[in-house]
């Protein structure tokens, strides 16, 4: 088990995931913020996938928009 699935077991997380009994269910977990939530509102410097696909192929947005999504490109 990995760094990441020990914190959020150690939180509880996934006790929520076996617990919850309603869609919507929410439960608070004991995280906290190390920074100030102003500064960790940061852009990344790169577009997301999703942003540069349509950059590069601008016709798609219509199909994505219209729920037509295109199968996976093989490279």
């Amino acid at each position: 088990m990995g760094l990441a699935a020990r914190e959020f077991e150690a939180a509880g997380f996934f006790e929520v995931l076996t617990t919850a009994r309603t869609p919507g269910t929410v439960v608070h977990l004991p995280f906290e913020w190390i920074e100030p939530p102003r500064a960790s509102r940061t852009h990344s410097k790169e577009k997301p996938p999703i942003v540069q696909l349509i950059f590069r192929k601008p016709w798609l947005f219509l199909k994505l928009v219209s729920g037509d999504i295109p199968e996976p490109e093989e490279h």
